[in-house]
């Protein structure tokens, strides 16, 4: 290093969130992924499968967890879709998979076909070794926005949240934090059955392939860029640690191509810090973002209108978020550049109807009661969480409902929805249909297609990983689907709902589209004079508004209307801003 060089600034290391988060199963892990078996099972597709290592064929994870671990099919494969889904894929790889799947004719050709996928299995083995935080008696399913303090959101006049929430809670990431840097070791030495070396100097060495596997649950960077719009360097850990200027650190050895593992372990677990893109991040230093919404005018004086923040001016795209908590008697409707492609997390959202109309990342709903979500199309996960009387419209990769009552889910979804644990009561399924100018596009953007659908075949697992979970499910009878209807006029090519209806709900339609003809020749057959069709039609007014109140209709119309003026108002701001050159700080702020 030059006279007068400054060091090189050390990288910060952090925990992905992502893994923990959308990829643990909400049940208790089963013995049989401890570290114990998970050595064999790398030691055996290893030998069985030494001409594919380190790839991971489902084939060969179907033998092994079927008849090695003694689980069942359904949860071997399980675990095997949750993690493919995270990993990168391109959304035109995942419609070619589902297209071909779709046509596959019988059980036996689509198990073949299912077989030929593949997975980086030490990876594979990092994703099944954190189910083990499940047995670690401090892990909290989602993240407890409640918990963070009124300074911490990014306002001065942000409100406190509930009193009984900031007891006793910690953030999620934390405990992700403290499970990685407490057992690192026996990771390492898991991963390491895969590509053994000999010791060196006294010290067992780990290769270049065992860290970079690391890198599923490790995210580095060279330093947070100060705009989103920068281009992060592409620094992996294996890169970082092997970086000249801290190979003392690491202990790497670049004639092996490896590195020492005790200076290994020591370098990323005193790097290891807080997730700088994380809900705590976001929360603290991220932007508060005032969205058109329209509150009720019955809602209690006393309740402030919600919380929502992002990280969208300082996050890459992978980690972008967007943090909405305690809406209530409030419509929000948005389709906006910062919602595309980010983590959404809805938290104590009551009575409120919610319409997010941008592809999305993820999306965690927690502890919402009585509101109405409407989302773009989800290319990774959906969450719901203790929620009550929610009512779910979307389009997503995947569904994961856990210790929720009286929701109704209107779905599309190329992966069996997963119904965990044993707090689920009356949730109600239903399918997607509805549509808006971008969807079609939008779904295409996200890689999901109408086949396979899976809405109506649920997975339901026990709290102990078992499949005898209680019932807690049932289709929609057709007599009660109705198509919902997304009340907002926007350009694109999307002018139905994509894919088709199972034919009971499409007949149900139909008799309902045949009434109402009915209705109308019966009207035009009257031969009514205009003093009479005006009558007629005021007691039809009359009627209407009386069957808004009793059904609470009314408090939704009359917030839809509000929010619509709202919002054409701030369009209206926008263009003009534009028009005298200013620009917004931040995009949807």
């Amino acid at each position: 290093m030059a006279d007068g060089a400054e060091p090189e600034r050390s990288p910060r290391l952090w925990v992905r969130s992502e893994p923990f988060v959308y990829g643990i199963l909400p049940v208790n892990a089963t013995h049989k992924i401890s570290v114990k078996y998970l050595r064999k099972i790398v030691q055996y597709a290893r030998h069985r499968g030494s001409a594919h290592f380190p790839r991971l064929y489902y084939s060969l994870w179907k033998h092994i967890a079927c008849n090695k671990l003694q689980l069942t099919e359904s949860l071997a494969r399980l675990y095997f879709d949750t993690f493919e889904l995270l990993t990168p894929r391109l959304p035109d790889e995942r419609l070619q998979w589902d297209g071909e799947y779709a046509r596959c004719e019988g059980a036996v050709e689509r198990d073949q076909f299912a077989g030929q996928r593949h997975v980086d299995i030490l990876q594979f083995i990092a994703y099944l070794f954190i189910q083990n935080l499940s047995h670690s008696g401090k892990k909290q399913r989602l993240v407890s926005v409640s918990s963070l303090t009124a300074d911490e959101w990014p306002a001065a006049r942000a409100e406190s949240p509930e009193a009984g929430d900031r007891q006793h809670k910690q953030l999620e990431e934390h405990q992700h934090l403290l499970f990685v840097q407490t057992h690192l070791s026996a990771l390492v030495d898991v991963l390491g059955e895969g590509v053994p070396l000999g010791p060196a100097g006294g010290d067992v060495m780990v290769c270049r392939t065992v860290v970079e596997a690391l890198s599923f649950l490790i995210d580095v960077d060279q330093g947070i860029a100060a705009s989103a719009a920068e281009e992060r360097p592409a620094v992996t850990l294996a890169t970082a640690a092997s970086n000249p200027a801290r190979t003392s650190q690491t202990g790497y050895v670049a004639t092996a191509d490896a590195f020492q593992q005790s200076r290994l372990l020591r370098w990323i677990t005193a790097s290891l810090g807080p997730n700088p893109y994380g809900v705590a991040a976001c929360v603290s230093s991220g932007r508060r973002l005032s969205w058109p919404s329209s509150a009720s005018a019955d809602r209690r004086a006393d309740h402030k209108r919600g919380k929502m923040a992002t990280n969208a001016h300082l996050a890459p795209p992978a980690d972008k978020l967007i943090v909405t908590s305690a809406i209530y008697k409030e419509t929000v409707a948005r389709m906006s550049p910062t919602l595309c492609g980010a983590t959404l997390k809805l938290h104590r959202c009551h009575q409120a109807f919610l319409y997010f109309l941008s592809p999305l990342r993820n999306v965690s709903i927690d502890k919402c009661h009585e509101t109405t979500v409407v989302l773009g199309p989800v290319l990774g996960t959906v969450q719901l969480t203790g929620c009550r009387g929610v009512r779910l419209v979307v389009v997503c990769r995947r569904l994961v409902v856990s210790d929720s009552v009286g929701c109704t889910l209107h779905i599309t979804t190329p992966v069996r929805p997963l119904i965990a644990g044993n707090r689920n009561d009356s949730l109600t399924l239903a399918p997607y249909h509805t549509h808006y100018g971008q969807l079609e596009e939008q779904m295409r953007q996200s890689g999901l297609g109408v086949v396979p659908n899976f809405w109506d075949q649920p997975l339901c697992v026990a709290v102990d990983g078992s499949l005898d979970a209680p019932p807690c499910w049932r289709l929609i009878e057709p007599a009660a689907f109705f198509p919902f209807h997304t009340p907002f006029e926007m350009a694109g090519g999307t002018h139905r709902p994509p894919g088709s209806l199972p034919y009971r709900y499409q007949r149900a339609l139909q008799e309902r589209r045949q009434c109402t003809d009915q209705w109308n020749r019966l009207v035009a057959d009257a031969n009514l004079t205009k003093e009479q069709v005006a009558k007629f039609q005021e007691l039809l007014r009359r009627r209407f508004e009386v069957w808004l109140k009793e059904t609470g209709k009314q408090r939704e119309v009359n917030s839809l209307a509000a929010c619509k003026e709202r919002i054409s108002r701030y369009e209206k701001y926008k263009q003009l801003a534009a028009g005298n050159g200013a620009q917004e700080q931040p995009a949807d702020s």
